[in-house]
């Protein structure tokens, strides 16, 4: 369609400047063609069988599997499970690039997708037809915020009715579901306020200055400022008031609060929240600067070394970690 075309913003979406590639569709070709899903600004063809979301339900039953099985004795396996996750996301955020990488390695970072609980992946724009970016992202707060009401509703029923385990592992279930979608959360919110022209980058029928997304970003900007940022700094400051009380080693107070700080030395308890904050500024150099690879690709380069520094300086994680040893230091009696 050479009139939809005329003008266009995005290069690889209408070579040649006369007609949409094969992948997408619309005005200025900003959006993806039928039977097509949106995912890292780029256009994939839906899957036959919805293997994203089969997959990140068999992804959420096996951690919660993980998580019920092993107690908090068995604390450095969990923390295991916790940083594969955070590994994961960080292979996502560099796909964020905007590079092209080889077939093997789209491959490997296509199943870490997976293991990072990255809600995109799951298509959804495959399974309702008109699915407009804002409803993917009202889409994904409401899943996010229903998951949390969920946990929270099982700790008050457990916690009325003396259910101490069910209490303990659904607190631990909470917080490692906030470190899982943390990365997803603080993508589509810094994403809402990129625009080109006049429209939404992400999907040329939404006017960047409508009542609608201006509604949206609203709702991003509080995420970011107290999900996104408040969260991780509460942590540190939580973290931080437990050790200055000294209850880090209070049996009941590990079990309750030990995934904030039990893969960690006493000095760095709130090392979980620079590694959250590390993943959220990493996220908003790679979308700010979508059109400039080599500047994503140095100011990430700068966020890791600065990040690699602390832990060589501050060693933050646990001995125990780096040996295959029953976790000795933290088995004290419940006072």
């Amino acid at each position: 369609n050479v009139e939809s075309c005329l003008g266009c913003p995005f290069e690889p979406c209408c070579p040649g400047g006369d007609r949409c590639a094969e992948r997408y569709d619309g005005e200025r070709c900003a959006q993806c063609a039928k039977e097509h899903y949106s995912y890292n600004d780029d256009c994939s063809p839906c899957p036959k069988i919805p293997w994203g979301v089969i997959a990140m339900a068999i992804a959420g039953v096996v951690g919660a599997i993980f998580f019920l099985w092993f107690d908090t004795s068995h604390w450095t396996s969990v923390a295991a499970l916790k940083q594969l996750t955070n590994f994961s996301q960080n292979v996502n955020i560099v796909d964020l690039i905007s590079v092209t990488y080889p077939e093997m390695y789209e491959k490997i970072m296509g199943v870490m997708k997976f293991v990072a609980l990255d809600l995109e992946v799951t298509s959804p724009e495959c399974y309702a037809e008109g699915m407009t970016w804002h409803h993917k992202f009202l889409g994904m707060i409401g899943f996010i915020a229903a998951m949390c009401l969920f946990f929270l509703a099982i700790i008050k029923f457990a916690s009325a009715y003396g259910f101490q385990k069910a209490q303990q592992t659904s607190k631990r279930l909470l917080l490692f579901f906030f470190t899982c979608v943390y990365t997803s959360l603080a993508t589509m919110c810094i994403k809402c306020f990129q625009s080109v022209e006049g429209a939404f980058f992400y999907d040329s029928r939404i006017a960047f200055d409508g009542t609608a997304h201006r509604f949206v970003m609203i709702l991003a900007g509080a995420l970011l400022a107290f999900v996104v940022l408040g969260v991780p700094i509460a942590m540190a400051y939580f973290t931080r008031e437990l050790l200055h009380k000294d209850l880090l080693r209070n049996i009941k107070t590990r079990e309750s609060y030990g995934a904030f700080y039990d893969a960690y030395t006493d000095s760095c308890v709130d090392f979980e929240s620079y590694s959250l904050l590390r993943r959220g500024f990493a996220v908003m150099v790679v979308v700010q600067a979508r059109e400039e690879p080599v500047a994503q690709a140095v100011l990430q380069l700068l966020i890791s070394l600065w990040f690699l520094r602390i832990v060589h300086k501050w060693r933050p994680y646990a001995p125990s970690m780096y040996k295959a040893r029953c976790c000795r230091r933290w088995t004290i009696p419940s006072e």
